[in-house]
């Protein structure tokens, strides 16, 4: 899970946002476009650079070869 932004948790912002991942054949996350913003630029860039930074996928396979994929992921911001 992504770290909250200290400005977004003082403001209270929260917001879930979808987002259109390109995935190398080695499962690495490339490119995290979002799709669907939370309302507030500052949590959908610290979605994007933490799932570009720490996520890493299975790669998709044509065969037996691994093969680049895309796929969609949520992220969601709460405060509790």
């Amino acid at each position: 899970t992504p770290d909250y932004p200290f400005l977004s948790r003082r403001l209270n912002e929260q917001g879930t946002l979808r987002l259109k991942l390109s995935i190398d054949e080695k499962g690495t996350v490339t490119e995290a476009i979002v799709v669907n913003s939370s309302g507030f630029a500052r949590l959908d860039e610290a979605a994007v650079e933490w799932v570009k930074a720490h996520w890493r996928y299975m790669p998709a396979t044509q065969g037996a070869k691994p093969v680049p994929s895309m796929a969609q992921a949520v992220v969601e911001f709460r405060l509790q």
